[in-house]
C-alpha cells in the first residue's frame, strides 16, 4: 500500500479552510452570501450553478417585466391624482349650495332670536332631490293645462275625494304619455293606471282613483262644459254624483252618470228636489218654477205632474187633488184667496163632471160642469133663493 502524498492531505484541508472563510464572510456581509458561496464551489459545480442561475434569471426577468407592465398600467398620472383629490372638495361645494336654504334659514332664525329646534343637515325622511323632482313635475303638468282648463280651475274649489284607492304593489309615475295620447301622473300597476292619479287629455281632466286602467272610486271630471264628481265604476258615476253645467246643477244619487234615486236639481228657471228615474223626475218630489213663481209638490211621472199633488199659484190660489200630464185631472179641490172654493171633478185642468162651487158672493152651485162651465142638471142657491134646472154654458134654461 503506497504512502499518502502531502498534496492529497493539503487539498481537503484547503477546501475546509475555504468553506470556513466563506461562512465568516457571509455572516459579516449577508447581502453577498450567495456570491461568495458560488465562488467557493469547484469548477464543475460552479458551471452547473451558473447555468441554473442563468435559467432562473431569465424566468425572473420575464416576471419582472410582467410586473412592471401591470404597475405601469395601474399607475395614475399626477393630474388624475390631483383631480381625484379635488372631487370631494367639489362635491362638498355642491352639497353646501344644495343645503344653503337650510343654512340661510338658520341664520335668519338666529338673527331674529327665535327659540326652538333647528334643522342641522338633512333629515332621514326628507329627500331634497325627490321634493325638487315632484315640484318640477307638478309645474310641468300645470304648464300642460289648456287655457280653458286653467279658467275652469280658477272658478272651482280644489278637489278632495272622500277616499283614495291604494294598492301597495302600485308604483308612482310622473307625468307620462300613454298610448291614447293622454297624459297621466299617479299610480300604475302592470302598465295600467291603478290607484289615485291625474289624467289629462285635450277635452277633459280627470283626477281620482283607477283600478286596472278603469275609473273606479271617488273622482272628478272636468270638461269645457261640465264639472262632475262622485263615485265611479266602469268609467261611469254610480251611487252618488255632483254635476255642474252652465245652466244646471245636480247633486244626489245616480246610475251610469244619470240622476237616479233621490236628488237635487237646479236650473235657471226651476229647482227640483225629489225622486229620479233614468234622469227624469219620477216619484215623489217638489218643483219650484222660478219664472212663474209657482210650486208643485206631489207625484211625478216622466217629468210631469202625475198622481196626487198640490199646486200653489203665485196669486195665492191652491189646488189639491189628482194630476195627469201636469194638468188638474180627476178629483180635486181649488182654493182662492177671496174664499171662493170648488170641490169636484176636473178634466184637463177645467171643471168637468159633478162639482160643488161656492162663489165669492156666497152663491152655491151644486151640479154638472163641462169645459169649466155649468152644463147639465144643477141647483143654484143665492141667499134664500134656490134654482134647479138645466144649464148650458153657464146659462139657465127655463122650462127645462
Amino acid at each position: 500500500m503506497g504512502g499518502i502524498q502531502s498534496s492529497q492531505i493539503q487539498e481537503p484541508q484547503r477546501q475546509q479552510n475555504s468553506k470556513i472563510k466563506t461562512d465568516c464572510l457571509s455572516q459579516r456581509d449577508g447581502e453577498k452570501q450567495n456570491t461568495y458561496s458560488f465562488l467557493a464551489l469547484p469548477n464543475n459545480q460552479r458551471q452547473k450553478e451558473q447555468n441554473s442561475i442563468q435559467s432562473l434569471s431569465n424566468s425572473n426577468s420575464n416576471q419582472i417585466k410582467k410586473y412592471e407592465y401591470q404597475e405601469k398600467k395601474s399607475f395614475e398620472s399626477p393630474e388624475s391624482h390631483i383631480e381625484n383629490e379635488l372631487k370631494p372638495e367639489k362635491q362638498t361645494k355642491k352639497d353646501e349650495e344644495k343645503y344653503s336654504f337650510f343654512n340661510d334659514k338658520e341664520k335668519d332664525e338666529e338673527n331674529e332670536n327665535i327659540e326652538g329646534t333647528k334643522m342641522i343637515g338633512q333629515a332621514p325622511i326628507l329627500q331634497i332631490n325627490n321634493i325638487q323632482s315632484i315640484e318640477n313635475t307638478q309645474i310641468c303638468i300645470k304648464n300642460n293645462y289648456y287655457p280653458w282648463l286653467k279658467q275652469r280651475l280658477e272658478k272651482i274649489e280644489i278637489y278632495e275625494p272622500i277616499e283614495k284607492f291604494i294598492d301597495e304593489q302600485s308604483q308612482f309615475v310622473y307625468n307620462t304619455t300613454l298610448s291614447d295620447q293622454s297624459q297621466y301622473e299617479g299610480f300604475m300597476k302592470n302598465g295600467k293606471r291603478h290607484g289615485y292619479g291625474i289624467s289629462l287629455s285635450q277635452t277633459e281632466l280627470f283626477e281620482g282613483s283607477f283600478q286596472d286602467g278603469i275609473r273606479k272610486g271617488w273622482g272628478r271630471r272636468i270638461t269645457k262644459a261640465t264639472v262632475e264628481s262622485g263615485y265611479w265604476e266602469n268609467n261611469k258615476m254610480q251611487k252618488i254624483m255632483e254635476k255642474q253645467e252652465e245652466d244646471l246643477y245636480y247633486k244626489g244619487e245616480c246610475y251610469n252618470s244619470i240622476p237616479n234615486g233621490r236628488g237635487y236639481l237646479k236650473r235657471s228657471i226651476s229647482i227640483y228636489t225629489g225622486d229620479f228615474v233614468n234622469g227624469r223626475m219620477e216619484g215623489q218630489g217638489v218643483l219650484e218654477d222660478l219664472i212663474k213663481k209657482v210650486k208643485y209638490e206631489g207625484q211625478f211621472l216622466c217629468d210631469k205632474f202625475h198622481g196626487q199633488g198640490n199646486y200653489y199659484f203665485s196669486s195665492g190660489k191652491k189646488y189639491i187633488g189628482q194630476f195627469q200630464n201636469s194638468q188638474f185631472h180627476g178629483q180635486g179641490e181649488m182654493f182662492w184667496p177671496n174664499k171662493r172654493y170648488y170641490k169636484g171633478q176636473f178634466v184637463n185642468g177645467l171643471f168637468e163632471g159633478w162639482g160643488y162651487l161656492i162663489d165669492e158672493d156666497n152663491s152655491i152651485y151644486d151640479g154638472y160642469w163641462k169645459n169649466g162651465k155649468k152644463n147639465g142638471k144643477g141647483k143654484l142657491t143665492v141667499k134664500n133663493l134656490e134654482i134647479q134646472g138645466t144649464w148650458v154654458n153657464d146659462e139657465f134654461q127655463e122650462g127645462k
